[in-house]
């Protein structure tokens, strides 16, 4: 009926099978163990009950866990320490008074490494999944991060790589911080994501719904071949132009300018596609401040003469890019509003600049 007063022991290569429900925590505390939830009668679930965490691995390895549910834990519902070569498949992360998931490193060397495959991290407090530990290896696969604080986070030196993930509704949906190095391959996001880690953070093929992608002074950002949709968009505080790569993306241009800057920030962008959508004549790309921004072999295309295409309050150099259908190709306001065109074609617009 529970793990109450009971000392779990497992041999290496032995599984444990959890049927039903239990109020207890479980430790792990053997190397190369298996651990199922979803083998007889029914779902294995362990319920922290907000008063203890649910699953414990300090210091054990290899440790594969398929299809268990863990609900309301203390501060995490699994606590992930010192533990390599560790996966977790099926399984489900299910509201935490903090992380629903958390990996901690009890010193500097602290090495861990653990994988998820189809999980769902949801309701956490603070973090979905929470890196707090130094020398710390994430791997999301076809997981989803539901209604948490911050998706992903990361505390000190971490790697995160996540791959066809699918982030919905959480206030932030990725938050590296010192040097973390987080990396998200087909990915789909609908809130925030920050680039304040010194290593870029990097986005491949991935779908932006709604949310601002935001570098920060110390921020780093490698964006390449994603859709910018819906209200999302791009904003740099960051001035050195080396940390803004924005590389083969579709920007969806309705709502919102889709790149912007403020504080004299700045940014390259390269082979993108800027198409509006909506009936507004609002700019694809503004420039504010000292700095100068880069933009080259880029496409940007009104709806039936609505829209614009660059609006400059700072120095932008554009070359071998178009500008067609437009309602105003650019507008260099104020006197840092410098613009500067090479190799450009502009044909069907309503103005080409004023």
């Amino acid at each position: 009926s529970g793990f109450s007063s009971i000392n779990w022991s497992l041999l290496e290569n032995k599984t444990l099978n959890i049927c039903g429900t239990f109020n207890e925590l479980l430790t792990i505390q053997q190397n190369k163990v298996t651990i199922v939830g979803n083998n007889y009668l029914g779902a294995g679930i362990i319920d922290g009950q907000s008063t203890r965490i649910c699953l414990t691995i300090d210091g054990y390895n290899n440790i594969l866990i398929n299809g268990l549910v863990l609900n309301n834990g203390l501060v995490a519902n699994a606590m992930n320490k010192l533990t390599s070569g560790t996966i977790y498949n099926n399984c489900i992360f299910d509201t935490s008074t903090n992380q629903t998931t958390q990996h901690e490193g009890n010193f500097l060397s602290a090495l861990i490494e653990v994988t998820y495959n189809n999980c769902t991290f949801k309701n956490g407090v603070d973090d979905g999944v929470s890196l707090h530990g130094n020398n710390t290896t994430v791997v999301l696969n076809n997981c989803s991060i539901e209604n948490n604080s911050q998706g992903v986070n990361a505390i000190n030196v971490g790697v995160c790589v996540m791959n066809d993930c699918n982030f919905l509704n959480n206030t932030t949906d990725i938050q590296p911080d010192s040097s973390s190095d987080f990396t998200a391959n087909n990915c789909t996001f609908t809130s925030g994501l920050y680039a304040n880690s010194t290593v870029p953070l990097k986005l491949n093929n991935c779908n932006m719904v709604s949310g601002i992608t935001t570098i920060t002074i110390l921020g780093s950002l490698i964006v390449s071949n994603t859709k910018y949709l819906g209200t999302s968009k791009i904003f740099s505080m960051q001035t050195d132009i080396s940390k803004v790569q924005i590389q083969r993306c579709y920007f969806e241009v309705n709502q919102n300018t889709k790149i912007n800057t403020t504080n004299n920030g700045v940014f390259r962008i390269e082979y993108c596609t800027f198409k509006h959508t909506g009936n507004t004549n609002i700019s694809a790309v503004t420039t504010t401040g000292t700095g100068i921004s880069e933009i080259n072999n880029c496409n940007f295309i009104g709806n039936s003469n609505v829209g614009r295409g660059i609006a400059a309050q700072g120095a932008v150099n554009v070359k071998n890019s178009i500008f067609t259908l437009l309602n105003l190709c650019v507008n260099p306001n104020g006197g840092k509003g410098i613009v500067t065109f090479d190799y450009c074609n502009t044909y069907l617009n309503t103005n080409i600049n004023i």
